[in-house]
This record gives C-alpha cells, sequence and structure tokens, in this order.
C-alpha cells in the first residue's frame, strides 16, 4: 500500500523535474547505521562506554525497521525511473561487495575456528554456511556465517527486492492483508515447543518483517 502510494509519488516528483532529497535519506541511514554499530560493539568492550550505550538503547531492530522503510522509498524510486531491469540493476549494485564480505569472513573462520570476545563467543559454521551465504540463504536454510553476523538481513533485502518485482498492480486488500499478517507474526511470542508452522510464524524474519517494508 504505502509501497504503491510512494510509487505514484515519486512518478508525480519526476514530472515536475523536482528530485526526492537523497542527502537526508544518506544521513538518516548513517544514524541508524551508527545503532547497529554501537550494539555489536559491545561484543568487543568489556566495559561501558556512554556513546555506545546511548546509541544502543534505540534498539537495533528499531534501526532495522527503520533501514526497511528508508528501502521501500528507494526502491519505489528505481522503480518508477526505470520499470524494467530492477532486480538486475539491485544484484550488480549490492552482489560485488557482498560476496567478498562473505569471502572474508569465511577466511576468518577457516583461519581462528573460534573468537572469545568479552560478551560473546563466535563459532565456524563451515563451508555449507558459507555457501548458503553466498546464494543469499541465510535466515532462510541456513545460518547467517558467525564472523559477519550482520549479513543476515541481506538475505531479507533480496527477498524483498523480489517481491517488489510481483507487488506491483496487486489490490489494495492483498497489501493490507499481508500487512496485517506479517504484523502478526512480529508480535508473536517465542515458544519453540508450539510446533513446526508456529515456529516458522514466529522465527522466520522475512516474513516478520514484511510489514514495515510494506
Amino acid at each position: 500500500m504505502v509501497h504503491k502510494l510512494m510509487i505514484t509519488y515519486l512518478t508525480r516528483e519526476r514530472a515536475s523535474n523536482i528530485e526526492p532529497n537523497w542527502s537526508i535519506l544518506a544521513l538518516l541511514r548513517f544514524f541508524l547505521a551508527l545503532i547497529v554499530v554501537a550494539g555489536h560493539l559491545k561484543w568487543f568492550i568489556p566495559h561501558s562506554v556512554p556513546w555506545i550505550e546511548a546509541f544502543d538503547q534505540l534498539g537495533g531492530k528499531a534501526a532495522v525497521i527503520g533501514f526497511l522503510l528508508v528501502s521501500d522509498f528507494s526502491i519505489a524510486a528505481s522503480q518508477a525511473s526505470k520499470p524494467s531491469g530492477f532486480l538486475r540493476r539491485r544484484i550488480y549494485r549490492i552482489y560485488p561487495l557482498y560476496f567478498f564480505a562473505v569471502i572474508f569472513a569465511f577466511v576468518l573462520e577457516l583461519y581462528f575456528e573460534e573468537i572469545t570476545l568479552p560478551r560473546i563467543t563466535i563459532d565456524t559454521l563451515g563451508w555449507m554456511t558459507a555457501l548458503g551465504n553466498l546464494l543469499l540463504l541465510q535466515t532462510f536454510l541456513v545460518k547467517p556465517i558467525q564472523f559477519n553476523g550482520p549479513l543476515w538481513s541481506l538475505s531479507i533485502e533480496f527477498f524483498f527486492y523480489c517481491c517488489a518485482t510481483q507487488l506491483r498492480g496487486r489490490t489494495m486488500k492483498t497489501m493490507v492483508f499481508l500487512i496485517l499478517f506479517s504484523a502478526l507474526c512480529f508480535l508473536l511470542p517465542r515458544h519453540d515447543d508450539w510446533g513446526l508452522i508456529y515456529l516458522v510464524l514466529s522465527k522466520l524474519n522475512a516474513l516478520k518483517f514484511l510489514w514495515c517494508w510494506l
């Protein structure tokens, strides 16, 4: 629903020669990235650091939701300006750097095997996990490669890229249903002993975060 409105808004802006202020969105992304960085820096620093604690209090999950909101705006802009070849452009943009990030993390796994930090122990998960990450299957079929844990969100982002190509033209009722169903899954409490279906609905991140992207 919001995705459709954004495409309409951006198309009208381009018709009147008005471009979105991408510098503001870049600043917002930087702020959200600081929140994520602060949350992960706590693994490495045994003592409290005021600015890290302050940013971490804003919440890593809230930052992910913010990233997905900004992501949909940029996706809508890309589709409004060049509807064809959207998915190919996104792959060319993110995958080269992503590929080397996974390979580098896997090399670290082979060299260190295990790292004990002040607040967490990072274990190697093997080459099958690395291969799954290369194929953007983390959080779907394999775990994120542990030596670069934040890569978990890239598979979801790519999944949403694929969804964007299929959601154009969908009815408002369909969009509202997807938003409400995803939001419900987002709010489900954790109960690993409630069966496989409940486990998937409550833990599949692509489903849980779909509402904020839509």
